[in-house]
């Protein structure tokens, strides 16, 4: 028993020890970032901040992912279609004493989202001491508006309806694309 009380003793000093440590390099890492790096917010319209390390791809290929990476965050902000599923088994074994209980849970989610951003463009860039490009993609107010008429004028439409039958066979191609990972 005391040896038990020990290792947790031991245990939990090496993960706060370990926990102040990341604290320490990620202060460091984003002291000097601007402040849309860490609330993804602009002032005016839907904005999202994306990242990507600077490797071998060079500085161009970092933004086009960074940038990718900020319109999926714009476009969760707007629609997120979840799906969750948790599993939970248990049996027991054995007779009397020498009985056994297994137990074993399982979730997984998976979060999809699909929209159309029309207007979208990179407004700024940082670049952090550790080499990840960071960037804010914003969609003006009239770029929200012109987004809201297009929906508008395109309810009951039947190219509008073509559209949607098209959109939904691609995310159906994504859906078995992310299954076969």
């Amino acid at each position: 028993m005391h040896l038990k009380i020990m290792f947790i003793s031991v245990s939990t000093a090496l993960i706060v020890g370990f926990t102040g440590c990341v604290s320490k390099e990620h202060q460091i890492e984003f002291a000097n970032a601007p402040k849309w790096v860490l609330t993804q917010n602009n002032e005016k319209g839907i904005s999202g901040s994306g990242s990507s390390k600077i490797g071998k791809g060079g500085m161009s290929f970092a933004i086009i992912e960074a940038e990718a990476n900020g319109r999926d965050t714009m476009t969760r902000q707007m629609q997120v279609r979840v799906t969750s599923m948790v599993k939970n088994f248990m049996q027991q074994t054995g007779v009397g004493d020498g009985q056994t209980v297994d137990k074993v849970v399982s979730s997984v989610s998976r979060q999809t989202a699909s929209h159309d951003l029309i207007g979208t463009q990179r407004k700024d860039m940082w670049i952090s001491p550790s080499g990840e490009v960071w960037v804010l993609m914003s969609m003006s107010d009239q770029s929200v508006l012109d987004v809201k008429n297009a929906v508008k004028s395109s309810f009951k439409n039947d190219d509008a309806l073509h559209q949607q039958v098209e959109a939904k066979h691609a995310q159906d191609k994504l859906d078995r694309e992310l299954e076969r990972l």
